[in-house]
């Protein structure tokens, strides 16, 4: 499972912050500096903390793995609150509250707590969790982006997120991955690409906003959109795309690009661009010196941030690996 390798992969290359702590205030002052200020009180007379808390900062985004080792509830130590976090359980039970909306965390359920709103977490003692903490500022941003409202409004996310979209995991993992990269500019553009990117995909779950069913048509506007976005993607197939940025190039609302799509090509931006990046990494591998190019440079040329997913979605389309296909040039 996704989920558990991420929390995984933070125990073993994270920053440990916590390992295990049994003070409260050690705890408390710890998690309120990598997530959000707050108090803790256990429950049950014998609970004794065995707190752990890995964790990895990638600008203003941080990815945690957090698990408190007993039952405690967490209570705001402020009213007023500048990130978003979402808990993505890898196992245990949590109950959530939030404003005037409840939800039950587990491993088949995320949450999203917004900045406006008070909240109460009661965990179990068994609670694991990698925590997303994304900063407040940067979400209203792009939303007003995605969703043409303009900058600073509200944005209300549903408390109950169900199991963590495949598409949010790929990021973070991505994200991840990218911290070990030399280039310090080149990571730091397409971190922001790729927080940009976990955003829209909490804003937009599905991948897809709903849109009426309309026919195809052959011509006419709709095919100049669909000519101007592929261009777009085409020119930036090395970087993270998000619907946004597309749409905002196209002078489009995300919604008329994503039915432009559906009615030309029967299919979704971020599927044509998958496709295309496959299809581009295939190309370089089957052309290139095997002495001189690694499998691993084609992947960041591409835009596959994680190698283990660039490897796994190469097999499934072309039925060998790219290491393989690497090689075969050598012969050729």
């Amino acid at each position: 499972m996704t989920l558990s390798r991420i929390a995984a992969t933070l125990s073993s290359t994270g920053q440990r912050m916590l390992d295990p702590a049994h003070d409260k205030d050690q705890v408390v002052e710890a998690c309120t500096r990598t997530l959000r200020p707050h108090t803790l009180r256990l429950n049950g007379r014998a609970s004794r903390l065995a707190a752990r808390l890995d964790h990895q900062q990638i600008g203003s985004l941080s990815i945690n793995r957090l698990l408190y080792g007993a039952a405690v509830t967490v209570s705001p130590a402020e009213p007023d609150e500048n990130s978003f976090l979402v808990s993505m359980p890898v196992r245990g039970r949590a109950l959530f509250r939030y404003g005037s909306e409840t939800a039950v965390a587990t491993p088949d359920n995320a949450v999203v707590v917004g900045p406006y709103d008070l909240f109460q977490f009661d965990l179990d003692a068994d609670y694991d969790q990698v925590v997303l903490r994304l900063d407040r500022h940067r979400v209203e941003t792009v939303a007003g982006q995605a969703m043409t409202t303009g900058p600073g409004r509200r944005v209300e996310l549903p408390l109950s997120l169900g199991l963590p979209p495949a598409l949010l995991c790929s990021l973070i993992e991505s994200s991840m991955s990218i911290s070990t990269v030399k280039d310090s500019s080149w990571q730091h553009r397409v971190s922001l690409h790729l927080e940009e990117l976990i955003i829209e995909s909490l804003l937009i779950p599905s991948g897809d906003l709903p849109t009426p069913f309309q026919p195809r048509s052959p011509g006419g506007i709709a095919s100049l959109r669909v000519r101007r976005a592929t261009e777009y993607m085409l020119e930036s197939i090395g970087e993270p795309v998000s619907l946004s940025s597309v749409a905002r190039y196209c002078g489009i609302s995300i919604r008329s690009l994503q039915a432009s799509f559906r009615r030309e090509l029967d299919t979704t931006p971020g599927q044509w661009l998958k496709m295309k990046r496959l299809e581009t990494a295939h190309r370089i591998l089957r052309e290139s010196d095997p002495d001189g190019t690694s499998v691993t440079e084609v992947a960041l040329q591409c835009g596959f941030f994680h190698l283990g997913e660039f490897s796994t979605q190469f097999k499934s389309r072309y039925g060998t690996t790219p290491s393989v296909v690497l090689k075969a040039a050598r012969i050729r």
